[in-house]
């Protein structure tokens, strides 16, 4: 059976054609098939970048963003890191000072308690300083101060130079009512020194009284009678009860020259010139409660009292002070 060659022009629209139209016919089909394609690749493919360019640009929004947020929250971070770092130090040294005052308070209440046993026991010691003239001086007050704090902890203390930093030269000994007067001077820095802050000076300061007198328990072994005591001085005329008496406790005020004779005294009387300073030139005088001399000078010998402790008997041609006795 032979096929008819018509076969080859049956398209799908009922158009029958030849062998050569039929092979152009589809050959421009294919092409356009092919075109079709093309086409419909290349919408998609234009769609695709469109959407991908989409989301690119919108993930780089989002990545731009975190990183930005990122960025703030990081220089955040970094901001407080800087005030920390600049704060710190100063807190550190704040405490640390803190601490320091508190030593400084510590140092200064054991210094006073050791300066209270030491003035005890020169005290105690005090009646036998006409056989040892040096148990009673700086020098000494100085070592059993020492003795008592420990030198390594003054070594360590916040007085600078240590031991050998604290000063007893304004200490008084036996110079006024029998009393040791300890003071103690010395030099303090902080822990951490600053330019132009070097520290400062701090006193501590112990008044005792002298067991100075005489010896009752001596008298009464040697089987005598002790005498009754009184104060006397080289110029008066009286003798004392008490080495507290107004008389013997000069209370000096300086006046002007010119109201000087206008003045009076507690007993009444005017002053007139001293006889060892009244003829000097000066403008202003000083005066006693109870003297009747005027002094040019505070170092006139009429301003200062010797006082002599001495046996009632060796008083005699003196009397009775109205004061005291």
């Amino acid at each position: 059976m032979q096929v008819k060659e018509s076969t080859y022009l049956t398209v799908p629209w009922g158009i029958n054609k030849g062998k050569e139209q039929t092979d152009i016919f589809l050959q421009e089909l294919s092409m356009n098939q092919i075109n079709n394609k093309k086409g419909r690749t290349k919408n998609f493919r234009t769609k695709y970048r469109q959407t991908l360019l989409a989301y690119v640009t919108v993930l780089c929004k989002k990545i731009s963003v975190c990183v930005l947020s990122g960025y703030k929250r990081k220089a955040a971070k970094g901001s407080m890191t800087v005030e920390a770092a600049f704060v710190l130090p100063f807190c550190l040294y704040a405490m640390v000072n803190l601490m320091s005052i508190m030593e400084l308070y510590r140092l200064q209440g054991n210094l006073s308690a050791a300066m209270h046993n030491t003035a005890k026991d020169m005290a105690v010691y005090a009646h036998s300083i006409e056989n040892n003239s040096t148990a009673l001086n700086a020098t000494y007050a100085g070592i059993k101060t020492e003795s008592e704090l420990g030198e390594k902890y003054l070594d360590h203390s916040p007085v600078t130079g240590g031991a050998m930093g604290i000063l007893w030269l304004q200490s008084r000994f036996l110079q006024e009512d029998e009393c040791i007067d300890l003071v103690a001077s010395y030099h303090v820095g902080p822990t951490f020194r600053l330019m132009g802050y070097s520290g400062f000076v701090m006193y501590n300061r112990t008044r005792t009284r002298a067991w100075t007198g005489y010896d009752n328990a001596g008298a009464a072994g040697n089987g005598r009678n002790e005498e009754q005591l009184v104060y006397i001085t080289p110029s008066g005329s009286a003798y004392h009860l008490s080495k507290n008496c107004s008389y013997l406790k000069l209370s000096i005020q300086g006046v002007d020259k010119d109201i000087v004779g206008e003045l009076r005294n507690k007993d009444g009387s005017i002053y007139y010139a001293c006889d060892d300073c009244g003829n000097r030139d000066s403008s202003r005088v000083f005066v006693t409660d109870y003297g009747n001399r005027y002094h040019t000078t505070l170092q006139c010998s009429g301003l200062k009292r010797t006082i002599y402790l001495v046996p009632i008997s060796q008083a005699q041609g003196r009397t009775p002070c109205s004061k005291c006795n």
